[in-house]
Parts: C-alpha cells; sequence; structure tokens
C-alpha cells in the first residue's frame, strides 16, 4: 500500500521516520509502546521460576525491548521533524536533565510547520505528474 494511500485510510505511518507527527500521535504511540512493553515485562514474571528465568524467555525479553526502543526513537524522530528540529536532539535522550527537558519539548511542544510543509509537498508533486501528461 502507497504512502498516499494510507493518508487517504487514515493507517499511521509508524515505519516512515520522516513523516511529522503532532503531540496527540507521538502521546498515543508511547502509551502504546509503554503497554507493549508492561505487557512483555508481565509475561517475564510470570514465566519466572525459583530457578531462574528461562533463557527463551529472556531471549523474547530482549528482542521485545530493542522493539519498543526502536520504534520509541523513530516516534521522537517525527515528532522533531514535526517541532522543525534538528534530528540531533535525539542524542540528549542519554544526557541527564537535558533529557527531561527534551521530554518536555516532545510531549508539549506547538509544531506544525513541518506538518504543513509535509502535506503539501505530495498533493504539489501529484499536480506536477498531472501537468506533464
Amino acid at each position: 500500500m502507497s504512502t498516499s494511500a494510507q493518508r487517504r485510510i487514515g493507517f499511521p505511518t509508524i515505519f516512515n521516520w520522516n513523516s511529522p507527527i503532532n503531540r496527540t500521535q507521538y502521546l498515543l504511540q508511547n502509551i502504546l509502546l509503554l503497554f507493549v512493553f508492561f505487557t512483555c515485562q508481565l509475561m517475564v514474571f510470570a514465566a519466572t521460576t525459583r530457578s531462574g528465568t528461562p533463557p527463551s524467555v529472556q531471549t523474547f525479553a530482549g528482542i521485545m525491548t530493542l522493539v519498543v526502543l526502536l520504534f520509541g526513537q523513530a516516534a521522537a524522530s517525527r515528532r522533531l521533524v514535526d517541532l522543525g528540529m534538528s534530528r540531533w536532539w535525539m542524542l540528549a535522550q542519554i544526557v541527564p536533565f537535558l533529557n527531561l527537558y527534551l521530554l518536555c519539548v516532545l510531549f508539549a511542544g506547538r509544531g506544525g510547520s513541518a506538518t504543513s510543509k509535509a502535506s503539501k509537498a505530495p498533493d504539489q508533486a501529484v499536480v506536477n505528474e498531472a501537468h506533464d501528461l
């Protein structure tokens, strides 16, 4: 399914690191990621016995943690695009106190400048393609 078809239907483009998302979408995506992460942690806790956690469960938990981390970074990247900030700000997540500032900006910052540019660009491309025919 093409990106334009996804936009028309309303499917989120969670695999696209370049499309901007607004505050609400960022918040909902983070809530979903936390739900998935804590569900996996609960499954690991339930599988733990007195002798320890089986290696297969540890592997599953590690893979799911990496998946959640990957999608979290994708959401942060897309939100930074919406705010018009450089993606180098993602490195602020590893710096104490600067990461709190970044979280405040990502959750409360007013974006939209990149959203209007991104939404106009595909429409203009379609007009140009139709004009060339």
